[in-house]
């Protein structure tokens, strides 16, 4: 043993008997016998449980509104960096800064991140030189909002709707400042015009708009019941559309217009009535077809000229031609709501899986977990109510009056709750 001592010594090591007690019996317990030993096995920590909304569930955190008790437009004063006024969509932007379109305002605030708390402060106003201010210019300017119903954001881009003077704007650049003008516009040849067309350079009455990763514009054009879509990112003033979906052409201007005669017939999937917000990743789309009370999704975007070009699938009604709010057995009949239905829906957003619907005259958010293979898929959970079938306006944390749209990214799912003038955050659980 002294000369086997010697030679483990000059090696680092030492016998069993000579090791620390605790690392011995270690030592001992991961030898094996003649297969040359096994390996100790290392049970693996439990996997994390993913976070998910909850049906029901109360917001974390309110915008426009010092508490969840406050319902009136401005806190029931004047506007400031920390009010709102019938607030619709809603943009978030990869480095985290939130957008909120404040409709009645005329503006469209901007905030450094998703607040974490009630009454928190924009930084700076789109539409307006100021966070106090409401000015609503005639003619409008390039740097005026009228109704600014809609707000979009990719990459260093940014588009505003300016509803009533039936226009968009569109910032090359995000502002850093309040009342900085727009590089561009859409719906109009000139930044200080203003008129309604049905034409394939004009808008009626726009309610949202979506910007996607390469640069397409998709616009709800709302009062010409279609959806426009410019292929690329202007370089001009008033540029035709390359696309329109809800029309069989780019000067046809009917709700539900299915043969493109100019005279209105059953929905179709190839209709729109009063479409009011869109969603795109570039690929898919999603139109919130208000008046019809359904979801319309394509799983292509149309090429340029695939005009009218039909959805692949339907939420809200179990197929294409019903047209009846709450429809829950396809017979174009009013029924009781429920997880498949909705009543005129004024939002609509996607994180690329998940879907989330503003469903307007249920006073409700719903969700699905994932992209529905099915015409008339029920959504796997509600906000705003406690169950599928309830449809009352409420406040507080856990219920909304008309939402009008909402927004999904990771952990949080934001929705303007219009007639309670805020925005509520509610977090994963």
């Amino acid at each position: 043993m002294p000369k086997l001592d010697a030679r483990l010594s000059r090696r680092g090591l030492l016998p069993l008997g000579l090791l620390p007690l605790g690392l011995a019996a270690a030592l001992a317990a991961g030898c094996g016998g003649g297969d040359g030993g096994a390996t100790a096995v290392t049970t693996p920590p439990p996997a994390a449980v993913p976070r998910a909304f909850v049906s029901g569930q109360s917001a974390s955190t309110v915008i426009g509104q010092a508490d969840f008790t406050g319902t009136t437009a401005n806190q029931g004063g004047a506007a400031s960096a920390s009010t709102l006024n019938s607030p619709n969509q809603l943009a978030l932007a990869s480095d985290g800064r939130l957008f909120v379109a404040d409709v009645a305002n005329h503006r469209a605030l901007v905030y450094g991140a998703i607040p974490a708390s009630a009454n928190a402060a924009a930084t700076l106003a789109v539409g307006q030189g100021n966070l106090t201010d409401t000015f609503n210019p005639a003619p409008p300017t390039s740097s005026s909002l009228s109704t600014a119903s809609g707000v979009a954001v990719s990459g260093t881009r940014m588009a505003v709707v300016d509803s009533a003077n039936h226009r968009v704007l569109l910032f090359n650049t995000i502002p850093t400042v309040s009342g900085a003008p727009a590089d561009l516009v859409l719906g109009q040849g000139t930044q200080t015009s203003n008129a309604p067309g049905c034409h394939e350079k004009m808008l009626r009455g726009p309610n949202a708009v979506a910007i996607t990763p390469d640069g397409k514009i998709i616009v709800s054009d709302a009062g010409n019941h279609r959806v426009m879509i410019w292929n690329t990112w202007p370089v001009i003033n008033g540029p035709r559309a390359d696309v329109v979906l809800g029309q069989q052409s780019l000067f046809i201007c009917q709700p539900n217009d299915a043969d493109g005669n100019g005279a209105t017939d059953a929905a179709s999937a190839a209709t729109l009535s009063s479409p009011a917000s869109v969603w795109s990743d570039g690929t898919r789309l999603l139109v919130a077809d208000t008046a019809n009370s359904r979801v319309l999704a394509w799983d292509q975007l149309p090429a340029a000229g695939a005009h009218g070009t039909p959805a692949d699938r339907v939420l809200g009604q179990v197929g294409m031609t019903t047209t009846a709010a709450n429809d829950t057995d396809g017979d174009d009949i009013t029924d009781m709501a429920s997880a498949a239905t909705l009543n005129q829906p004024r939002g609509v957003h996607s994180d690329g899986t998940r879907i989330v619907v503003a469903d307007w005259l249920n006073h409700r958010v719903l969700v699905w977990n994932t992209w529905p293979a099915l015409d008339g898929a029920a959504a796997d959970l509600v906000l705003g109510q406690p169950n599928f079938t309830a449809t009352t306006a409420g406040s507080g944390s856990a219920q909304f009056n008309r939402p009008s749209a909402a927004l999904i990214s990771g952990d949080d799912l934001l929705v303007s709750d219009r007639l309670n003038h805020r925005v509520l955050v509610f977090k994963a659980q």
